[in-house]
């Protein structure tokens, strides 16, 4: 965002620079590159999509290489998105081709997500007679009430944390319904849930289970990487044509 200074008000020194140069509109030049630059403002907001830009959760150096390979062809379609040109002039339903073929390189977890969802929510009203899968991993979202209002934490049950299916009463949880609210009534000394930091009278607002019927996110890549191929193909081709 440091780097957006160069082209945006009040700063915008390097589009000040270009219009004087080029005798052109300080306000529209700027305008065109802040619009050129927008990859530079995107990539912090990327990351927050895919940890492993930030090199987090990689296992090995192979993985890495996929990464930062696919992630440069990424901000490459990107901008050439932006610009509205690849090899030719792209037409506006290749412009919206080729964002979604960045977006899917450079988050391919964001854009699975959209097809199959890394969790299933389930019914909090019967979160009594759930029964939860021990090879899966279980978050709960929690309201807690404090003196200076309501505080919201995440707590995740890992995956074999048990060695057999269990319910929340198994994991030191006794729940209650309160003015249409599932609350912790009572916690069993030294569990697993005293120990992760449940409370009594925590809320109960949100339960999900991993969903792991779903295919790997490197999926994603190839199906990006034939498209980029297919589209830009025919950008070349329509330049022959032109020629």
């Amino acid at each position: 965002f440091g780097l957006m200074a160069d082209v945006t008000p009040p700063v915008g020194l390097a589009s000040y620079a270009a219009a004087a140069i080029s005798g052109g509109d300080p306000l529209k030049t700027g305008l065109q590159a802040f619009w050129y630059s927008l990859r530079t403002g995107i990539l912090p907001i990327v990351f927050l999509f895919n940890h492993e830009l930030l090199l987090i959760g990689i296992e090995n150096v192979w993985h890495g290489l996929l990464v930062i390979i696919t992630s440069l062809i990424g901000i490459l379609v990107f901008t050439s998105a932006t610009q509205a040109w690849f090899i030719n002039r792209l037409r506006w339903y290749e412009i919206i081709i080729f964002l979604l073929i960045s977006i899917s390189l450079l988050a391919p977890e964001f854009v699975l997500n959209k097809f199959y969802p890394k969790y299933n929510y389930m019914d909090i009203n019967k979160i009594h007679l759930m029964k939860v899968d021990f090879n899966k991993e279980a978050r709960f979202k929690v309201t807690r009430p404090s003196n200076y209002g309501e505080r919201y934490k995440l707590f995740v049950i890992e995956k074999n944390t048990f060695e057999a299916n269990y319910n929340l009463e198994q994991y030191g949880i006794k729940l209650v319904k309160k003015e249409n609210r599932i609350v912790v009534d009572t916690l069993q000394w030294n569990s697993r849930a005293k120990k992760i930091g449940f409370e009594t009278g925590d809320y109960i607002s949100e339960i999900k289970i991993e969903n792991t019927d779903r295919p790997n996110k490197s999926i994603v890549y190839p199906l990006a990487i034939i498209l980029l191929l297919i589209f830009g193909y025919l950008n070349y081709k329509k330049k022959e044509k032109i020629i």
